[in-house]
């Protein structure tokens, strides 16, 4: 029963856990027999004023209560759930996640800016119109603001936001809700990595070395604090010393994120030597196989990638028909 109670202040989305907790609260306060409280049943109260104040008051306390609590939440979901099967679909639509904040209510406004900002990317990187593009984005931004507003001393929306400008490349906008969210939740891990991306992209790398320095000292057995301390040091061009910090960890140095961060630098050979070493543990791996060739090709080994492509074909015929299409295109390029 402590367990439950400690359980029901932390997660609000299950309702079962509350109907039995309630149940076993109210079963066991059954077993003792009530005792009367003197000053209230010392209290008679005219049957005219209970038909005529209390049970009015009490009417429209319910109705409203109903009406806030019940049923503006619920069109404020009903409406959410239309709106992300849209987005779901690649037919995201702006109207309806606006006609959802309408509603207004504010136990559901957050969760529908959180959703909005999840939305947003996708619309903004995928085969929509300018204008919807523009209006996922003004009313995201306008949606972030109103957030702060609502709740300024919330380390959540700033981190939401921060992650959201990182994933649309605003990264200066970025850095100034990270750094915000990073003052309010200070020593948070995840946040620090977000914000030494955002420092990176906008060439601030001592910045991001120091912070993931911190991070990685907070933490050491975090990995993804480790791999993104190891990635920070390839970016900055310190490999070396990154190497000896992790002189007993030389696999940071040659992950899947590694090499991406080497293609990004043009530092190719790198890339590809590591891709390789990843597909012979694990042969199968037809996603790093086909990032390889991509690779290939990005060095101008067009010969070297149409190989990769070929023995991907080999191994997986079913995928003959596109890999053929794709080779032609890297043989068309001059």
């Amino acid at each position: 029963i402590a367990g439950y109670a400690i359980h029901n202040i932390f997660v609000f989305d299950n309702l079962a856990s509350y109907v039995f907790f309630f149940a076993v609260l109210g079963f066991a306060g059954s077993l003792k027999e009530g005792k009367h409280v003197p000053w209230i049943s010392s209290k008679s109260i005219h049957s005219d004023t209970v038909e005529y104040v209390i049970a009015p008051v009490v009417l429209i306390a319910l109705v409203a209560g109903l009406y806030i609590v019940i049923a503006r939440p619920f069109l404020a979901s009903t409406r959410l759930l239309d709106a992300l099967s849209a987005c779901a679909n690649n037919k995201a639509d702006v109207a309806l996640f606006q006609k959802t904040l309408s509603v207004n209510s504010y136990s559901a406004n957050q969760e529908i800016r959180e959703q909005l900002l999840a939305c947003t990317p996708g619309v903004l990187s995928g085969q929509y119109p300018g204008p919807t593009k523009q209006a996922f984005f003004m009313l995201a931004q306008e949606e972030i603001q109103h957030q702060i507003d609502a709740t300024p001393e919330d380390a959540r929306i700033h981190v939401l936001a921060g992650f959201f400008m990182n994933s649309i490349g605003n990264f200066a906008e970025s850095e100034k809700h990270l750094i915000e969210g990073l003052r309010l939740s200070p020593r948070k891990q995840s946040l620090m990595i977000q914000l030494a991306i955002a420092y990176a992209n906008t060439n601030k790398i001592e910045e991001a070395l120091t912070l993931m320095k911190e991070a990685y000292e907070s933490a050491p057995a975090n990995t993804q604090v480790k791999n993104a301390y190891a990635s920070m040091f390839i970016i900055a061009g310190k490999e070396a010393e990154g190497r000896t910090i992790f002189k007993d960890e030389p696999e940071l140095f040659e992950s899947d994120i590694s090499a991406q961060i080497y293609a990004s630098l043009k530092q190719y050979s790198k890339a590809i030597a590591i891709y390789k070493k990843l597909i012979a543990g694990d042969p199968s791996n037809i996603q790093l196989r086909s990032v390889l060739s991509q690779t290939q090709v990005a060095a101008g080994m067009k010969y070297d990638a149409i190989a990769t492509l070929r023995a991907i074909a080999k191994d997986y015929p079913e995928y003959k028909v596109g890999i053929d299409a794709a080779i032609k295109q890297i043989e068309a390029k001059p």
